[in-house]
C-alpha cells in the first residue's frame, strides 16, 4: 500500500537508485542492511518493549558509520506546545494496543537503554550532541525536509 507512494516520491528526486523501499515485518524479520534507516511514524504504534525491540534491530542491521532517523511528530518536553503530538499521541492510546508518542527527552532514554548506548551520535532537531559510531536523527515533522 505504501510502496507505489514511496517509489514514486522518490523518482520525483531522481533518487530512485540510491533509496529503496523494503518489504517486510519489522518484528519477525531482520532489518536490511543499509547506510541510513528511517522509521517514519512507526514508533508511536507500538509499547516501549517494542519500540526498544524496533531501535535494536534497526542498530543491528547498521554499518558503524550509518544512521538512523525516527520521524515522529514528538511531543515537546514540557508537554505544552505540540498541540499536533499530544493529539497523535491521545490516537495512539486510543487506536492501538500500547502505542503512545512520546517526548525528546523520553525518546533519547529509550534509545540509551538500547545496545549502542554510548556509542551513538544524536541530532535533535539540529542540536547535535556528539558520540561517535552510528547516528541517529531524531526529527520532528516540521525539521526534517528532503532539500
Amino acid at each position: 500500500m505504501v510502496r507505489p507512494f514511496f517509489e514514486e516520491y522518490v523518482a520525483s528526486f531522481g533518487l530512485q537508485s540510491r533509496v529503496r523501499f523494503h518489504n517486510g515485518d519489522f518484528f519477525k524479520d531482520s532489518l536490511p542492511s543499509a547506510d541510513v534507516l528511517v522509521m517514519g511514524m512507526i514508533l508511536h504504534d507500538w509499547n516501549l518493549e517494542e519500540k526498544r525491540t524496533l531501535l535494536n534491530k534497526a542498530y543491528d542491521a547498521l554499518p558503524n558509520s550509518g544512521a538512523l532517523i525516527v520521524y515522529e511528530h514528538l511531543i515537546d518536553d514540557e508537554r505544552r506546545k505540540n498541540i499536533a503530538g499530544l493529539l497523535i499521541s491521545l490516537t495512539m492510546l486510543i487506536e492501538t494496543q500500547g502505542g503512545f508518542d512520546y517526548t525528546r527527552r523520553r525518546l533519547l532514554r529509550m534509545d540509551a537503554r538500547c545496545r549502542l548506548q554510548g556509542n551513538v551520535r544524536r541530532t535533535v532537531d539540529r542540536h547535535r550532541v556528539d558520540g561517535g559510531g552510528n547516528q541517529v536523527r531524531y526529527a520532528t515533522s516540521d525539521s526534517l525536509r528532503l532539500d
